[in-house]
């Protein structure tokens, strides 16, 4: 069986990554190491990748330059001069025409609930129906998004993918804990950074938090001075080691599907402060604070200065999530989709 997988996303830069390179690079990783051996994997990229350690999967990799019309230019005619069976679409996109099986990951539904926080909404939305159309199954990492996406396309067949700790987080780094409470993210409404902002000023304000800091990591941001420090573009060695120093991370999102920075925090032993609307189920047993609003996130961030706590191991966590699983379902899905080829998905013809 040949596996056609969208690595179009590890093109970004050293300094540059986000979410979508750490899923890709990971459930990459994880496919070529624990998924199927009878299968033959072709990644899709736009530079040429760094090496794939573990890989008992034959895999081959096509590089193309990226232009305008990348998936429905390159990729969808070598797909159609040598078609694969399943392709899998890690960020959503998948060729317009393709006569295989799609699986797709959606990266979560917060468009549909805040419309007014993306300009490009409209794109948004269309790639969400041609996923629903076309993709035989749909992965999301939330429970809370696959009840969303449920809602919005009863038909579509969703389901739940486990994640991992990011591989390049797993190693622990030991510093000495800073009074600091850490942000990362790109500048964007979604992610409420003045709401964050408000509930740490509030912090600075009392006796035992006015020595602490804000440390807010991801492009776009500025220096705003009063204790709050910006690192734009710091790279994954830097990120972990800010992790590592942080007195604890600390997030006020409107929506998040999975938010890799809670893991990637606990992974090295730094405590969460968070929100109910941004924290997936699984994660909230590992919270210090999962806050129903600002006012009680602010709250949390009050108790911890006031008595800081520490992680003394991280054997749970990486027995909750680990990436073995993700292959495990993505291996599961392939092998129900089987290798008929159609222009449709299943649920067309019934």
């Amino acid at each position: 069986m040949k596996i056609a997988i969208d690595a179009g996303a590890l093109a970004q830069k050293q300094g540059a990554r986000f979410g979508t390179y750490t899923f890709s690079d990971n459930i990459i990783r994880a496919f070529l190491r624990y998924g199927p051996k009878d299968v033959q994997a072709r990644l899709y990229a736009q530079s040429r990748l760094s090496s794939l350690p573990h890989a008992h999967i034959p895999h081959q990799t096509f590089v193309t330059q990226p232009f305008l019309g990348w998936m429905q230019t390159h990729v969808l005619l070598r797909e159609l001069l040598h078609p694969s069976d399943t392709f899998l679409a890690l960020n959503q996109a998948f060729p317009a025409i393709y006569r295989g099986n799609i699986i797709t990951f959606s990266h979560g539904l917060s468009f549909l609930k805040y419309p007014d926080m993306y300009p490009d909404h409209r794109r948004l939305m269309r790639q969400l129906d041609m996923m629903v159309a076309r993709a035989h199954t749909i992965f999301v990492t939330a429970k809370r998004v696959q009840r969303e996406l449920k809602a919005y396309a009863p038909r579509a067949t969703v389901k739940l993918l486990p994640v991992g700790v990011p591989h390049d987080m797993v190693k622990k780094q030991r510093h000495a804990r800073k009074k600091a409470f850490l942000f990362v993210g790109m500048k964007h409404k979604i992610k409420n950074i003045e709401g964050l902002l408000e509930a740490f000023s509030a912090v600075r304000k009392t006796p035992r938090g006015r020595d602490w800091e804000l440390w807010i990591v991801g492009s776009g941001h500025s220096s705003r001075g009063h204790g709050v420090r910006v690192w734009k573009r710091p790279t994954r060695e830097q990120l972990r080691k800010l992790y590592a120093q942080a007195g604890a991370y600390v997030c006020a999102s409107h929506y998040e599907s999975l938010h890799f920075p809670y893991l990637e925090a606990l992974a090295q032993c730094a405590p969460i402060i968070g929100m109910k609307r941004n924290m997936i189920d699984e994660i909230q047993p590992f919270a210090h604070t999962c806050a129903k609003d600002i006012k009680s996130l602010e709250g949390g961030m009050l108790r911890f200065v006031s008595r800081p706590t520490r992680i003394r191991s991280t054997h749970k966590l990486h027995k909750t999530f680990d990436w073995s699983m993700s292959a495990q379902a993505i291996t599961s899905s392939i092998t129900k989709a089987g290798s008929k080829h159609s222009f449709f998905p299943a649920h067309w013809y019934n």
